[in-house]
């Protein structure tokens, strides 16, 4: 499965990029709105890991670019999420989204893709 990892906290980032891979999932680690972006634009992604945190940092650049709409058609495991999140503005939800609040461990995240 191709996933895309959008953390800006390096360490957090690294830890859930390589819990993934050793489940043998091909990642994309982001750290910034412009790599998210690039991410998104190169190839089709199967499932998005999004710390909601990291989001709101670069909201204002998302909505410019309307980001989150070119979202709803793929799946997003939320971390970090306020203790009422339920999605993104200007993105419909999926189904199989998942919302994780927090604090949650990189251990966490990974088992939610399966």
């Amino acid at each position: 499965m191709k996933l895309v990892v959008m953390d800006d906290s390096r360490k957090r980032n690294n830890q859930l990029s390589e819990l993934l891979r050793r489940k043998k999932h091909l990642v994309v680690s982001c750290g910034g709105s412009g790599e998210f972006m690039e991410a998104l634009e190169k190839s089709s992604v199967d499932r998005i890991l999004l710390n909601v945190d990291t989001w709101q940092r670069g909201n204002a650049i998302y909505k410019y670019f309307g980001v989150a709409k070119r979202l709803s058609g793929v799946p997003v495991v939320f971390y970090n999420a306020p203790e009422n999140f339920i999605n993104i503005s200007a993105r419909e939800r999926n189904e199989a989204d998942r919302v994780l609040t927090k604090p949650v461990e990189p251990e966490a995240v990974a088992e939610a893709v399966e």
